[in-house]
């Protein structure tokens, strides 16, 4: 099974949303998921030029990172899905191109 990490923060509702969907979907999908803070290793690659991370919640798999709620869901069906799932998966991401999902990690 794979094991992915969702950058998180506490008191942000999207990122409580994402972990309570993902359990599942993992489940379903074949993958584990661990919630990891911004001060995690995970986030120290993505932030390894200096910038901060600017958004959560962050899906990192492997070399891949996905911001966004919503298209962290249609990355993972798109990934790990079967056929009908994939193409789900890019309806999804045609959907949710305008309008993200993302809280601010400063606030």
């Amino acid at each position: 099974m794979k094991d992915l990490a969702l950058i998180t923060k506490p008191g942000c509702h999207l990122c409580d949303v994402a972990m309570a969907m993902l359990g599942p979907l993992g489940e379903e999908l074949g993958f584990r998921v661990r919630e990891v803070g911004t001060d995690s290793p995970e986030a120290a690659v993505i932030t390894a030029g200096g910038a901060p991370l600017p958004y959560v919640p962050v899906l990192v798999d492997g070399d891949r990172v996905v911001v966004d709620s919503h298209r962290i869901v249609a990355y993972l069906y798109g990934t790990y899905g079967d056929e009908g799932q994939r193409r789900r998966a890019d309806e999804l991401r045609r959907l949710v191109d305008a309008s993200p999902m993302l809280c601010a990690v400063g606030s």
